[in-house]
């Protein structure tokens, strides 16, 4: 139960939102265009027993008591996003699938530019995701105004590999648009 709480609140902290209106009036949505990412989110969120439509490239649920509920796992009382207190849990599992969401391989022809990055506007989320690599052991750097996060050294390189992406998650823009990740993080690691 857990494991899935966490699943669904890093899903919506990083791509989605939690809107709670007047008359109980609610709305949970997750947005993303990778059937794998989208099978993957809807099975948790079926295993917590909540309701949801497919709409387009979003997936829905209005119902109250999970928007509530979500709410109070990745909203602080600011609004700002924050992945769940279950990520910690699962630091693993949570570090797979933010990467699987929010970042990816890096593959420049100078050895030098190669990396595995991880993408937020939120500074927050980008600290929240530091604080898990952290706790498995992994060593980044972070650039751009505080909002991207990445992965350089091949020794970290190696450890995030033993975490990979979700299976079967693929690039959705970019040069290698359509591939898997996991297949472009080991052609990665094979480049010396």
């Amino acid at each position: 139960m857990d494991y899935s709480w966490m699943v669904v609140g890093v899903g919506v902290a990083l791509e989605g939102y939690v809107y709670i209106g007047r008359r109980s009036r609610a709305e949970v949505v997750f947005v993303n265009i990778d059937e794998a990412v989208r099978r993957f989110y809807t099975s948790h969120l079926e295993s917590l027993g909540f309701r949801y439509h497919v709409r387009g490239k979003r997936i829905v649920s209005y119902m109250l008591e999970f928007a509530e509920e979500l709410r109070r796992r990745i909203c602080t009382t600011s609004g700002v996003k924050r992945l769940p207190p279950e990520s910690h849990m699962y630091a693993r599992e949570a570090v797979r699938w933010a990467f699987t969401l929010d970042g990816g391989v890096v593959l420049s022809r100078d050895p030098k530019s190669r990396e595995v990055v991880f993408r937020s506007k939120s500074v927050e989320i980008i600290e929240d995701v530091g604080a898990l690599l952290r706790a498995v052991g992994i060593s980044y750097g972070i650039r751009g105004n505080g909002t991207l996060l990445y992965i350089k050294r091949r020794e970290d390189l190696g450890k995030f590999a033993e975490i990979g992406f979700l299976e079967g998650a693929k690039a959705v823009r970019g040069r290698h648009r359509g591939r898997e990740k996991n297949d472009l993080l080991r052609l990665l690691l094979s480049h010396p």
